[in-house]
């Protein structure tokens, strides 16, 4: 069993469009009085991981000019970076947060930072589909999906526009990341439960509103959201889990249940033949409940029936 609790902790409001016409530590200050105050509202609930939205401390380009705000990344870039990690020592979590950043080429980048409880750098994730109007400010692509470890498992970033690409999506889902983190501008509707599905991961998205930040399993189904007035949430997960097919499986689930009782769950989100199995207890090993009853997992199964499928033999 491995029960962690995470929250997607998002804008009130866009806190970069009150900032326009203030001096850079002006500016500064803003975000770490509005982050001071959101912080409240999730950091008390003993969180393993904290995931921020895109651009959560980064003022308007249009606002006050590319130059200037490349200026701004520059000096005041490194200044949140201790700020946010800060905020993980604070509280004890994990926390993603998603600014821009300069590379140690000079590179202007959407980067996400993963950072642990002591507030140290786990890793980053560079976005790789970048807008055209990204690309005119001079925000350069990262090359390949990032799976970051911490002491909960691994994590892997994406930033907004990433959602609607599968070239990443197919480059992501053979690492079997633990959790997704999608910090974003744009929601991504219905391809949110996809990419949860197809990776096999819980899926944090914290979106800017009016959109929901929802935090999904990994069927891609909504087990905590935003509303209308909260623009943060809170879930309980399990990431000790493993999806079957039903096929040939089915027929074995009673005495599964009959061998481990409540320490195992069999849950089933209907519609898709895929069953998956989460340990209630330390003392429920999945991998032996997969070797005690001769199960595969579903990529398993799915890899035997394309074996024998011709149009999947196709170059």
């Amino acid at each position: 069993m491995r029960m962690v609790r995470v929250a997607s902790l998002s804008f009130t409001h866009r806190a970069s469009k009150t900032v326009d016409g203030h001096s850079d530590e002006e500016m500064y200050r803003h975000f770490i009085d509005y982050w001071d105050a959101r912080f409240e509202t999730v950091g008390h609930e003993q969180c393993d991981l904290i995931v921020l939205p895109e651009n959560c401390a980064s003022p308007p380009k249009r606002g006050i000019g590319v130059e200037r705000w490349r200026s701004w990344v520059e000096q005041c870039g490194p200044k949140l970076r201790d700020y946010f990690a800060g905020k993980a020592r604070q509280f004890n979590t994990n926390l993603v947060h998603a600014n821009h950043a300069i590379d140690d080429q000079g590179q202007m980048r959407n980067r996400s930072h993963v950072l642990n409880r002591d507030g140290s750098l786990a890793g980053t994730y560079d976005k790789c589909f970048i807008t055209h109007t990204e690309a005119e400010d001079g925000i350069v692509a990262g090359a390949h999906s990032e799976v970051i470890s911490i002491d909960i498992g691994t994590v892997a970033p994406l930033i907004c526009f990433d959602l609607n690409f599968f070239e990443l999506l197919e480059d992501l889902a053979p690492k079997r990341p633990d959790i997704i983190a999608f910090s974003s501008a744009y929601h991504g509707g219905h391809v949110q439960e996809h990419w949860a599905y197809q990776t096999k991961a819980a899926f944090i998205g914290c979106i800017a509103p009016p959109n929901k930040s929802q935090i999904r399993n990994s069927f891609g189904k909504v087990v905590a959201s935003s509303v209308n007035y909260r623009h943060e949430c809170v879930a309980d997960i399990n990431l000790d889990v493993r999806q079957i097919h039903i096929d040939h499986n089915g027929t074995k689930f009673d005495e599964m249940r009959r061998t481990y009782g409540s320490g195992l769950e069999i849950y089933d989100p209907g519609e898709i033949g895929v069953v998956e199995l989460r340990s209630r207890s330390d003392q429920v090993d999945l991998d032996e409940v997969l070797a005690r009853f001769d199960l595969d997992p579903v990529e398993e199964y799915f890899r035997q029936v394309r074996a024998r499928t011709p149009l999947a033999q196709q170059d």
